[in-house]
C-alpha cells in the first residue's frame, strides 16, 4: 500500500488553530433546556452553542447543575484548535465579576438571590445564609427554617418554634413525663403547691 501524500497546511491555518486552542471570552447566551449549552463571545466572534464543564456530569451517579450567567468570564478549550468542538470552563474572575472575599482562609460560595455558604478555616465556623427558607429533608423527616419559624416534622410528630412560643404535637415528653397528660399529686385548694408531676 502506497504511503499517503503529505498535505502541508497553510502556516496561517496552523497559527489560527494554535490561537483557538485556549481562548478567553464572556458568556453571551445561556440555554438551560436540554441539552444545556452556552454561546461565548471572544472579541467580534460569537461561538455556536457549546457545552460547559459542570464539575460532575454523571447523571444519577453524580451531577452538578449550576448554569453560567450572561457576562461571566470563561475559558474555552478547543481540541485541535477547532472552535466547533470547544468546551467551556466557567468561573474566571473579571473586573465586572470579582471575587467574593479577600481572606485566603475563607471558602465562600455566593449562590445568587442572597444565598451564601461560608466557611472560615481559621476558626472552624460554617455559616449558611438564605433570605427565603432552608429545608433539610431525609425521607419523611423535614426541618424547615424561615424568617418566622423553625419547624421539625418526623414520624408523625411536629415541633414549631416561632414568636408564639414552642408548639409540639401530639405531645412533648421530658424525662418520661408527658406535657399533655401528666398528673400532679397533692392537689388542694388554697395557697398550697401541688407535688411534682408523676
Amino acid at each position: 500500500m502506497d504511503r499517503p501524500v503529505d498535505q502541508p497546511e497553510s502556516p496561517f491555518e496552523i497559527l489560527r488553530r494554535l490561537e483557538n486552542l485556549v481562548r478567553v471570552g464572556t458568556v453571551e447566551e445561556v440555554r438551560t433546556k436540554k441539552p444545556a449549552r452556552v454561546r461565548v463571545r471572544c472579541g467580534e466572534m460569537l461561538t455556536n452553542w457549546r457545552p460547559w464543564v459542570a464539575g460532575r456530569a454523571g447523571g444519577e451517579a453524580g451531577a452538578t447543575w449550576w448554569p453560567p450567567v450572561k457576562g461571566e468570564q470563561v475559558l474555552m478549550f478547543s481540541p485541535g484548535g477547532d472552535l466547533s468542538n470547544a468546551v467551556v470552563l466557567p468561573g474566571a474572575y473579571s473586573d465586572k465579576n470579582q471575587q467574593a472575599s479577600e481572606d485566603p482562609k475563607v471558602f465562600q460560595m455566593d449562590l445568587g438571590g442572597g444565598g451564601v455558604i461560608k466557611h472560615n478555616a481559621e476558626f472552624g465556623n460554617l455559616q449558611i445564609e438564605a433570605v427565603g427558607s432552608i429545608t433539610i429533608s431525609v425521607l419523611g423527616s423535614v426541618i424547615t427554617m424561615n424568617e418566622q419559624e423553625i419547624s421539625l416534622s418526623a414520624g408523625g410528630s411536629t415541633l414549631t418554634i416561632s414568636a408564639d412560643g414552642v408548639v409540639g404535637s401530639p405531645d412533648v415528653i421530658a424525662q418520661e413525663v408527658s406535657l399533655a397528660s401528666h398528673k400532679h399529686p397533692g392537689v388542694a385548694r388554697g395557697d398550697e403547691e401541688t407535688g411534682p408531676p408523676l
